[in-house]
């Protein structure tokens, strides 16, 4: 096994989970359901075993898709907590001004300034 997966595998992992279809599932990602069912039939091949059992009426976790699911939860939250990262560092809340003053200045005066 020699799993080359991608995060867009994890999401529609996530989504088919949450809704029990693939079709919903594809709606939610803005993806087509054809696309939802190789991700995820890739995905699974790659993992080496089946996270869905598939019918004609609904899709349900398999023992194996009841195990790895929360993981993939992990991953997704990860990945969604790095993008906040790189935002918050690019647009700080917070923003550090420094103020250079010549040693002349009246302290008392610089403070009345500031406040």
């Amino acid at each position: 096994m020699n799993p080359i997966m991608n995060l867009k595998q994890l999401q529609f992992a996530a989504h088919v989970a949450e809704t029990h279809s693939f079709s919903r599932a594809a709606e939610l990602s803005f993806a087509t359901q054809p696309t939802i069912s190789n991700a995820i039939s890739q995905f699974e091949e790659e993992l080496g075993g089946r996270l869905f059992n598939r019918t004609t009426r609904k899709v349900d976790l398999t023992p194996f898709g009841e195990y790895i699911l929360p993981r993939i939860t992990e991953v997704l939250q990860s990945r969604d907590e790095l993008v906040k990262a790189a935002e918050s560092y690019h647009n700080p809340t917070h923003k550090i001004l420094r103020i250079g003053f010549s040693p002349l200045v009246d302290m008392q005066r610089l403070d009345q300034v500031l406040v």
